[in-house]
């Protein structure tokens, strides 16, 4: 598992725009597909403990929120990013609001989560 918090990413300039470099670094697997997924999960829930076999996951939070990967519990704000690799066990917490995000998957496997 790797974290980017979004406010610790230099800025670079680049002439009348500016850019972040936010990951450049390989992949498990050159993936064939990509998808991309919002989830939701209202205050007071959890997108229950699992992994994923063969995917990279690449999470874009949208708002505050928890996440527990493995026995460890992280705190994120809105803009921060997370990369799981193959087999990273994690969940999302609501517990202070609905916790909303985007989910890149790499492949775009659908049946390749596994509860913990």
């Amino acid at each position: 598992m790797k974290i980017i918090r979004l406010n610790e990413v230099p800025v670079e300039e680049r002439g009348g725009y500016s850019i972040k470099r936010l990951f450049t670094e390989k992949l498990s697997k050159n993936p064939d597909n990509v998808g991309f997924y919002e989830t939701t999960v209202p205050q007071g829930g959890v997108c229950g403990h699992h992994y994923h076999e063969q995917l990279d996951e690449i999470i874009m939070f949208l708002t505050k929120a928890q996440m527990r990967v493995e026995d460890k519990i992280h705190s994120f704000v809105q803009g921060d990013i997370v990369i799981l690799k193959p087999g990273d066990k994690h969940e999302f917490i609501a517990k202070e609001c609905e916790l909303k995000l985007i989910a890149v998957k790499l492949p775009n496997i659908v049946e390749d989560k596994v509860k913990v």
